[in-house]
């Protein structure tokens, strides 16, 4: 039985397809090809804190690997953006060394970098110390014990 909805991904004529059936690539093929919830989900270089205190830190540049279960809109064999990604996607961040982030003295504060992806490379570093979260995607890179 056929499968109704099913993404396939790379398909061109190099896998075998007529030239006008070829796939779009857009983002979230990309990220899903690359999203495997074993493999994701961590800072892979740098991303170390610094000079931490009186309420201020310092973040070195890194590069992070952040996970997100979509759904993500992806584009048909027209282009359209019309299908959805439903498995895990994978997002690749590289951040410069941030400087003067503010965090809550007295208190634990929970570091997380934190993706936008309505806006084009928009990642924030948030640090909360009231044990909520940011919204999907982010990732906890650490702890300031300020306690």
């Amino acid at each position: 039985m056929d499968i109704e909805g099913a993404i396939v991904v790379p398909e061109d004529e190099g896998t075998g397809l007529p030239e006008d059936e070829a796939d779009w690539v857009s983002a979230g093929h990309v990220g899903g090809l690359a999203g495997h919830p074993d493999l994701s989900d961590y800072v892979a270089t740098g991303m170390n804190f610094e000079n931490v205190s009186d309420g201020t830190f310092d973040v070195t540049l890194g590069h992070a690997f952040i996970s997100h279960d979509g759904p993500i809109d992806v584009q048909d064999d027209d282009g359209n953006y019309v299908n959805n990604w439903q498995g895990n996607v994978l997002f690749s961040i590289t951040a410069d060394r941030t400087e003067n982030i503010s965090y809550t003295e007295g208190e634990e504060n929970d570091v997380f970098i934190d993706i936008d992806l309505s806006v084009n490379n928009a990642a924030v570093y948030e640090v909360l110390s009231d044990g909520t979260t940011p919204d999907e995607p982010y990732l906890k890179i650490g702890v300031i014990d300020d306690t």
